[in-house]
């Protein structure tokens, strides 16, 4: 059961690129969430595009550690556009026949 509703703003946790080491801090900022029961709102407001690897040292590796269905569950979209719904959904789409 989640406890709580944490907010995390991307933009406040990379770089300004969107770079693996960025993705590797914002998948320190999911888990924590994450470990601690919490529901995470991610907000994209003002985000640049996603590498591939930012994708893989974030939302990868917490899939890895928790499963995607975890991270369906937990982490709630806000402020996404258009074109960041399509590479998060193409990235979720290809990570789950991964897993």
């Amino acid at each position: 059961m989640q406890n709580s509703l944490v907010t995390i703003r991307l933009m406040d946790v990379v770089s300004g690129k969107a770079t693996a080491a960025d993705g590797i801090n914002l998948f320190f900022q999911l888990e924590k969430a994450v470990s601690s029961n919490q529901k995470i709102r991610l907000s994209l407001a003002k985000a640049t595009p996603f590498s591939t690897s930012f994708l893989n040292t974030s939302f990868g590796d917490l899939a890895d550690k928790y499963g995607l269905d975890v991270l369906r569950a937990v982490i709630v979209f806000t402020d996404i556009t258009p074109s960041q719904v399509k590479k998060m959904k193409s990235y979720f789409e290809q990570l789950g026949s991964l897993v």
